[in-house]
């Protein structure tokens, strides 16, 4: 069979990386693009953001330089969480026209940090500020457990059925 295949173009300088850090605290988010090259003339990078409601940036990048950071501050931001999973989408453009390169990403906009459990002086996972239970298996435990479980079938020779319970 015949299988189609694309040739991607890059621009001679192009994104290579996009890196989000969220400041929940500040109400924004740092973000980070890498080039593969230095820029050999003062250009921009552009961000916009397709969720959120987040107005368009600009940002200059001075020739030379192989990264630009930039922070935007989101106006009323949501927070992602696991009752409501928003991602912020973004396309970013560095330079402009047909000439731009451009990638699109995402983040979501959350805090991940440890907190004392309400009430203790016992270490938990937060997520925004909040205790989030986690739940866990030693693996290690269970491995031993389960191969106990067989070396004793294979030596008895027996082997027991699990009783199911509903």
């Amino acid at each position: 069979g015949v299988q189609t295949c694309a040739l991607p173009i890059w621009p001679a300088v192009h994104l290579t990386s996009l890196h989000f850090t969220p400041d929940v605290p500040g109400g924004r988010v740092r973000m980070t693009a890498r080039l593969n090259a230095p820029v050999p003339a003062p250009t921009a990078l552009h961000l916009r953001f397709k969720t959120g409601e987040v107005p368009e940036v600009r940002h200059p990048v001075a020739s030379g330089a192989r990264e630009a950071a930039v922070e935007v501050a989101l106006p009323r931001a949501r927070l992602w969480s696991l009752e409501d999973p928003f991602l912020y989408e973004v396309e970013a453009a560095l330079g402009s026209g047909e000439e731009a390169d451009r990638v699109h990403s995402y983040f979501g906009f959350r805090a991940i940090s440890v907190v004392d459990l309400p009430g203790t002086d016992f270490p938990y996972f937060a997520l925004n500020g909040k205790p989030v239970p986690l739940v866990s298996v030693d693996e290690a435990a269970a491995r031993s457990a389960v191969m106990e479980a067989l070396y004793t079938a294979a030596r008895t020779k027996t082997w027991v059925r699990p009783k199911v319970t509903s």
